[in-house]
């Protein structure tokens, strides 16, 4: 009768230590992976792919999060806080703040965001992230956006930014018609939300006609 040969102990803890670098490796990525979604979202509502920012949003999110009078007062906010041009591109970058555990920690993080000009040269930018200004939480083993925290001066911004786009519609785009409001433009009293409302909605207006096709 033959005995049951053992793993040597050097071995056995070798194979502990790899699998344990593994699973290390793989919560690492995990966590990784709730700035990517951030970053994601911001660049669907700076290229204006609004219908792509559901995927990125927890299913407990109301509605309203995904209007785009939400997204557009959102995004010239923030471009504001940080101290960028409405009308040019931008770099988004996310710090993870809190970190998941399986088992150990609740499933949700918290995530810092900064955005930052592209132009080196322009005016110095905010280069402070906002702390926490994103909470994901994990769904069906993905991360999703659960909540913003947006600070007070920021809120004020946003909420300007939504009143803003309700009541001054300089342009209505219809499928087969344009309207244009009578409005007056002082430019030495435009302030950066104006200047980004009347740039969203002439380029809007532009678009529209460069896609007719005269008969």
């Amino acid at each position: 009768m033959t005995k049951n040969k053992k793993l040597p102990t050097p071995l056995i803890v070798i194979a502990l230590v790899i699998l344990s670098l593994l699973l290390c490796a793989s919560i690492m990525g995990e966590n990784a992976r709730s700035e990517q979604v951030t970053k994601d979202y911001f660049n669907a509502i700076a290229s204006m792919k609004y219908n792509q920012v559901e995927h990125y949003l927890s299913a407990n999110v109301q509605d309203q999060e995904q209007e785009f009078e939400h997204l557009f007062a959102l995004e010239t906010a923030l471009q504001k806080h940080f101290n960028l041009a409405m009308n040019q591109a931008y770099l988004i970058e996310a710090k993870q703040e809190t970190y998941w555990l399986p088992y150990f920690t609740t499933n949700e993080v918290s995530v810092a965001v900064k955005f930052s000009s592209i132009d080196q040269n322009n005016a110095p930018a905010n280069k402070h992230y906002l702390s926490a200004l994103v909470k994901l939480v994990r769904e069906s083993g993905r991360w999703r956006i659960k909540q913003l925290n947006l600070p007070a001066l920021i809120e004020a911004d946003y909420l300007q930014a939504r009143d803003m786009l309700a009541k001054q519609q300089i342009v209505e785009i219809k499928p087969n018609k344009l309207r244009l409001n009578q409005a007056e433009l002082t430019l030495d009293t435009l302030d950066a939300i104006e200047q980004k409302l009347w740039l969203f909605q002439l380029n809007s207006a532009l678009e529209t006609v460069a896609k007719v096709r005269p008969e």
